[in-house]
């Protein structure tokens, strides 16, 4: 008899001390990262603490989907309203990244397939602009006369910055592009970063 009670504290002490590091260990759920605000206007990606758009730039949340006309911006114009947000509202909105509106799509997507309740209404989904530029790789020569002249332009290896694609995200399918025109008129959803929790 003592020694089974010897072996159950042994376990019950094994298992004090390991239970914390399972717990510790065990993956998140990933439903919890994401949060709407109480007037349904954003989207909150905890984990990468972001705040989004839950409609497109033209739209408004009216309670149960997004209502209004989506605007439909080339890229400069995007930039520039991104910009005009951020300085009437005193907070930094810019356009996401392409992985970024990628990821968002993916959660939302999921959420569909498992019959959740999407994050990102059906009415402002589609074609969006992000931030990503598109970079060319081409042959160059560096002694080559019209590549001295133009100078160091052409960077290392002949890489440079596409300045006349960019990249967009079909939010409906998560679907990614970089060969976009940016004179092209594009839905927006901008983000921010979430304020610190105080």
């Amino acid at each position: 008899m003592h020694r089974i009670r010897t072996l159950c504290c042994t376990w019950l002490a094994v298992a004090c001390l390991i239970g914390p590091a399972l717990a510790q260990t065990a993956p998140s759920n990933p439903a919890v990262d994401w949060g709407v605000s109480t007037d349904g206007q954003l989207v909150l990606q905890a984990g990468a603490r972001l705040l989004w758009q839950r409609c497109v730039e033209g739209m408004r949340w009216n309670g149960r989907t997004c209502t209004g006309t989506p605007l439909y911006l080339d890229y400069p114009q995007a930039v520039e309203q991104a910009r005009r947000r951020s300085q009437a509202e005193g907070v930094r909105w810019r356009l996401p990244t392409a992985r970024e509106l990628q990821f968002i799509s993916q959660h939302n997507q999921r959420a569909v397939d498992a019959g959740q309740t999407a994050l990102l209404p059906d009415a402002s989904l589609g074609w969006t602009w992000s931030a990503t530029t598109s970079v060319l790789r081409q042959q160059f020569n560096p002694y080559a006369y019209e590549n001295i002249a133009r100078g160091p332009a052409g960077g290392a290896g002949g890489q440079q910055l596409d300045l006349e694609n960019g990249w967009v995200v079909n939010t409906g399918t998560a679907e990614m592009r970089g060969d976009i025109s940016r004179r092209t008129p594009m839905m927006l959803r901008l983000v921010r970063a979430a304020d610190r929790p105080d």
